[in-house]
């Protein structure tokens, strides 16, 4: 069905958003873009990607939103931060194979910062055929994922429409399973400008593609708590905690602790999952001394990150710790010193 604006003398004009009667290989991805929940899309426009971005603002009606960028570094690095504030994924489009590596530092910090990211990229087509002269010879690649491979979670070029929903399902089963991490998407821009013979579906992929949540082992559970109800001075140390909103969050405040006990201690290991804005923040303190662990101190170790890295003291103490106090010279007291001084004197 298609909407149409009545003008005398005019030819019918179609409606941004609404549904024509031909449809392109592009459409099927906005209908994944859309299922998904996937809201915005930012992209610096690109040749390889033409039929995606004119599906997303003739068929989809700009839905989802896009956000034009000058750079794909700048791009992706828009979708990871929109995943550390909210928790779920962005796409973010590149062009070609030059997109592609224009953003390989971004999406590597993405990777390490274990955030959900879809990653869509596309290349000239495959069917030489179907190649104009030049310019779609070198947008051509052969398995275009090879250039960030080694740090995404998955990738994917699929050969077929019928295959886009399952590669795109199963991308966002892998983005967003812990630890999270980029996936890339490779579309032939031949797929995306072929019309469709027939509808492809895609609500069968929605209702199996959303993956539940990682849940701890009970007897590994169960052992922990053993180990901290029996402590006497108890030390938490996390790592990505609380990154998702319906996480739950258990404040320890060691000013609660009763008359002669000095609490229990929690301390995250590099940076904090959640920001600011009413985000769930945990409250962070030094680690045990070493008295403390002689003396029983138990440390359970929660962390989603790779194994071996290095223990950061995350808060407001690592920044104070890091600033070192200004010297005295010989003949010029510190400000701290005159301080002292002058309140001495009476001043």
């Amino acid at each position: 069905m298609t909407e149409t604006i009545d003008r005398p003398d005019a030819p019918p004009i179609l409606v941004p958003g609404s549904y024509g009667q031909q449809r392109f290989g592009s459409d099927v991805v906005v209908d994944l873009l859309r299922g998904f929940g996937i809201e915005y899309a930012a992209l610096n426009p690109g040749a390889t990607y033409r039929g995606l971005h004119d599906s997303i603002v003739n068929y989809g009606g700009n839905k989802p939103e896009m956000i034009l960028c000058t750079h794909e570094e700048i791009a992706v690095s828009i979708a990871h931060g929109y995943a550390k504030v909210t928790g779920k994924p962005m796409a973010a489009i590149v062009h070609d194979v030059v997109g592609l590596l224009h953003a390989a530092m971004t999406i590597y910090y993405a990777f390490i910062d274990r955030v959900p990211l879809v990653l869509i990229g596309a290349t000239g087509p495959l069917d030489r055929t179907k190649r104009r002269p030049y310019i779609d010879w070198i947008h051509s690649a052969l398995v275009q994922g090879n250039a960030v491979r080694d740090y995404v979670k998955w990738d994917d070029q699929p050969a077929t429409i019928a295959d886009f929903p399952a590669s795109f399902a199963r991308a966002y089963r892998i983005a967003t399973t812990e630890p999270a991490g980029p996936v890339y998407l490779c579309y032939d821009a031949g797929l995306q400008e072929d019309p469709l013979d027939a509808p492809v579906p895609v609500d069968a992929v929605l209702r199996g593609a959303l993956p539940s949540p990682v849940q701890a082992d009970p007897r590994a559970l169960e052992r922990a708590a053993e180990l901290l109800a029996g402590a006497e001075r108890p030390a938490i140390i996390t790592e990505f905690t609380a990154r998702h909103a319906p996480a739950p969050v258990h404040r320890l405040d060691p000013q609660r602790a009763r008359p002669g006990e000095r609490g229990a201690r929690l301390h995250e290991v590099g940076r904090p999952a959640r920001g600011r804005r009413g985000l769930p923040r945990l409250v962070r303190a030094r680690l045990p001394h070493r008295d403390d662990r002689a003396r029983g101190a138990r440390l359970p170790l929660l962390r989603r990150g790779p194994p071996g890295g290095p223990a950061r003291e995350a808060g407001p103490d690592r920044r104070r710790r890091g600033r070192r106090a200004p010297r005295a010279s010989a003949g010029r007291p510190t400000r701290a010193r005159a301080g002292r001084r002058h309140a001495r004197e009476g001043r």
